[in-house]
């Protein structure tokens, strides 16, 4: 089984999460290390199939500046740009570049669009209750 997962606050190091799901005596840690140019052009070329937008020659210099090759943070850009995973297709390649880096920058635009989606249905996204 391979399971993906990240430190939280407070983890002194990778055992943390493996501790939290009782998998001590059972899991193996593997380090993924950042996409650089060639690799996310790599990444993205290998999804050629799928990926509408794989010839855009900003692309590639746009995601490395968002996500500074963080593999998870690359995954949840690209499944926004093509229309997969939580929210669909919430951005287009245009609107790469007003976004501030970081997973921050991703989440605050998800919002936006999400508030905008509420708002097109007639309610008020300040108050649905949490």
């Amino acid at each position: 089984m391979l399971l993906s997962a990240r430190m939280l606050a407070g983890d002194i190091d990778q055992t943390g999460w493996a501790e939290r799901v009782g998998w001590t005596d059972r899991a193996t840690s593997i380090d993924l290390p950042r996409l650089d140019r060639d690799g996310l052009q790599q990444l993205l070329h290998a999804n050629r199939e799928t990926l509408r937008f794989v010839g855009s020659g900003g692309l590639v210099v746009e995601l490395l500046r968002l996500t500074q090759g963080d593999p998870l943070l690359v995954r949840m850009y690209v499944e926004a740009l093509h229309g997969k995973g939580v929210g669909g297709a919430f951005l287009e390649i245009k609107d790469l570049p007003d976004i501030k880096p970081g997973l921050e920058g991703f989440i605050k635009r998800w919002v936006e669009d999400q508030r905008s989606q509420w708002k097109a249905r007639g309610e008020n996204p300040d108050e649905l209750e949490p």
